[in-house]
């Protein structure tokens, strides 16, 4: 095995890792660190990664994000699949369904293009928390009321004012929160609604402020160990086509095909700061028989239990 910095790697796809993985445009100067961050954390999610973060972020890109932060909060993505919805199939808003993170707008529908409200962002963070770590406490103590408390929805007013005690999210000026858009006129002016760029940046400050220890490993204790599958800590995989799945609590191996050369070297740099000090490509002699009979590229994860130990098998051959 080598490591990752393999120079086959880094003197043949280094520019196509750096043009082809994070191209996001639009970012203000106070967001730049934070998505910087947001990367660094594996909390920007594919469907963010090229779009305009300045621009309102919707219900099924916010439920990418949550799907990120939840799996950085140790969570392990569920194995349903099943997918109550007619709207879409976005893989993230399934696994966020089934996490519990997030609810329909009504049995069959998502409603993926609506814009997220401040008070959905709170309690679907919120709920992230509370479902990732074992000791959770919501309590917040004595916080002064927003004016606009009366706006705030029921299901949601605990988590606006824990995640707004809690440092994550704040007021937008003169002690309101704008939780949701009341009249017609702040719909049109969106001022309720956040940005990608103000939602990468909420996601950030929750891994920084509330995540035991954070930037280590996942909380193995979330599930019981004779439950756990190795592949539920891998990020998530929305390209290629799957072809073999084999896991238990000792090793895993998941095998795709179809899969690009500009995928494949995106999903290794996403592996590699995720788990920088475990990743491992193995030898390019090795690599050649990996095409498919049609001559498609086949990647091949393999994790190993004990030290979580991660192998990537990709075909790198021109």
């Amino acid at each position: 095995m080598k490591k990752i910095i393999a120079s086959l790697l880094a003197a043949s796809l280094a520019i196509c890792i750096n043009v082809s993985a994070w191209a996001y445009s639009g970012a203000s100067e106070w967001a730049e660190e934070e998505l910087s961050k947001a990367v660094s954390y594996s909390l920007m999610p594919t469907v963010l990664s090229e779009s305009d973060v300045s621009k309102p972020i919707n219900r099924l890109e916010f439920a990418a994000v949550s799907v990120k932060l939840y799996e950085a909060f140790g969570g392990v993505p569920p194995r349903n699949t099943e997918n109550p919805f007619t709207d879409t199939d976005n893989t993230e808003v399934i696994q966020a369904y089934h996490a519990g993170i997030t609810t329909g707008t009504s049995e069959t529908t998502f409603s993926p293009e609506e814009l997220l409200s401040r008070e959905q962002a709170a309690t679907m963070l919120t709920r992230i928390y509370s479902m990732t770590q074992k000791t959770a406490d919501l309590t917040i103590g004595n916080v002064e009321k927003f004016a606009d408390d009366a706006d705030i929805s029921d299901w949601a007013r605990e988590s606006v004012y824990f995640m707004y005690a809690n440092g994550i999210i704040t007021g937008i000026g003169d002690n309101k929160f704008a939780p949701q858009n009341m009249t017609p006129e702040q719909e049109a002016a969106l001022y309720a609604n956040s940005t990608r760029e103000q939602s990468l940046a909420l996601a950030v400050r929750m891994y920084e402020k509330l995540k035991p220890e954070a930037g280590g490993q996942p909380a193995e204790d979330n599930k019981p160990e004779e439950d756990k599958d190795l592949l539920a800590f891998a990020p998530g995989i929305d390209f290629g086509t799957e072809v073999d799945r084999q896991s238990d609590k000792y090793n895993a191996t998941l095998t795709l095909k179809d899969v690009t050369r500009e995928e494949c070297v995106a999903y290794v740099k996403l592996m590699d700061m995720r788990f920088p000090n475990q990743l491992y490509l193995l030898d390019e002699a090795t690599q050649f028989s990996k095409k498919a009979t049609d001559g498609t590229r086949i990647m091949t994860v393999t994790w190993s239990g004990g030290n979580m130990s991660v192998t990537v098998e990709l075909d790198l051959i021109s």
